[in-house]
């Protein structure tokens, strides 16, 4: 699961133009230290998101392990991928909202 490929698209050119400089700068890493703060370059500290999401399931087809798809993972273990990109640029996650079908 993830984002429509339009979405995915337009993210891919605004974080491409943002590396140099308007979203982060660089990934964080230094020439004295280089393996060490990969993905903390990032500009937009202090800015929040939210994830707003629908799902056609019921809360428990995520929340249970025994589930057949989502094995228990929780909306924000699905999303991790999405958390990610905003981290790098040092945003700040703000709980997840999640509309779930009602059961029947």
């Amino acid at each position: 699961m993830g984002v429509p490929w339009p979405m995915k698209k337009d993210m891919d050119e605004i974080y491409t133009a943002g590396i140099s400089g308007a979203l982060c700068h660089r990934d964080g890493r230094t020439s004295e230290v280089p393996k060490d703060g990969y993905g903390s370059g990032g500009l937009l500290g202090g800015k929040k998101y939210v994830l707003s999401l629908t799902f056609n399931a019921p809360k428990e087809a995520s929340d249970d392990r025994f589930q057949y798809l989502f094995q228990g993972k929780g909306v924000d273990e699905l999303w991790f991928p999405m958390r990610m990109s905003f981290r790098f640029f040092t945003m700040e996650a703000r709980r997840c909202l999640d509309a779930r079908h009602p059961e029947t």
